[in-house]
């Protein structure tokens, strides 16, 4: 008994494609990657990525700064510029790790969100010691341990009093310790 090569449509063309006993085809190489549904599936999540934060639009400021950087003199435009291209990117590597941690787990998810969550400090503090800044580098760590001991903790403290507020509030003191 002869099976029959079935035709599929691929692109507008016909295309013969081998059949599996269980009548399932059997797609090569060659046809999964000219296939239509592969670019447009690359197309949508092209499309997820730049459009789910209306910060994303301001990515073009980050080429901008380095065009500007090479065409004038005008320190202040470059930084806002850089500062403006900076901001998408931070929110990126956010949603990466995030992405990240729903198929690794929450411990590795957590640690990868730690790690890559300092990235711009770091990378700022090596160029900044590349060229010699060091005070630069020391102001940028006193800013972080500042912004994470207070603002954070004291950011925390408040929404829990807006939330709760004909409530006492009781906290643990281990977690709220600060080893220095």
């Amino acid at each position: 008994m002869m099976m029959e090569t079935p035709q599929i449509e691929m692109g507008g063309f016909k295309v013969n494609s081998p059949q599996v006993p269980n009548g399932v085809l059997r797609p090569t190489v060659s046809s999964s990657w000219n296939s239509r549904g592969t670019v447009e599936r690359a197309l949508k999540s092209i499309r997820i990525v730049i459009f789910t934060s209306k910060l994303n639009l301001l990515m073009p400021f980050g080429p901008a700064s380095i065009i500007l950087h090479f065409t004038t003199r005008r320190h202040g435009l470059i930084f806002l510029f850089s500062m403006l291209g900076i901001t998408p990117l931070a929110e990126r590597l956010g949603y990466a790790t995030e992405q990240l941690a729903i198929y690794t787990g929450p411990t590795v998810g957590g640690l990868l969100n730690a790690t890559f969550g300092n990235a711009t400090e770091m990378i700022i503090a090596v160029y900044a010691l590349k060229n010699g800044m060091i005070r630069v580098v020391q102001q940028s760590l006193l800013g972080s341990i500042l912004s994470n001991m207070l603002l954070v903790m004291g950011c925390a403290f408040f929404a829990g009093g807006v939330v709760h507020r004909n409530k006492d509030q009781i906290f643990s003191k281990l977690s709220t310790q600060v080893y220095c």
